[in-house]
């Protein structure tokens, strides 16, 4: 997992309802998270799938 601080990306990925939480994308209560992934577990429409990526 990796802590993004890029301000660009922040304000990208804010939205709307987030003002309710948070007063704005420089607020330091306001983390973006990247999760990196090695494998896969799916479940769409009562189906699972695993795989690797």
């Amino acid at each position: 997992m990796e802590v993004i601080t890029d301000l660009e990306v922040k304000r990208e990925m804010r939205y709307g309802v987030m003002s309710n939480h948070y007063e704005g994308s420089e607020a330091p209560s306001y983390v973006v998270l990247k999760f990196v992934a090695d494998s896969y577990n799916l479940f769409i429409d009562w189906e699972s799938t695993r795989g690797n990526i």
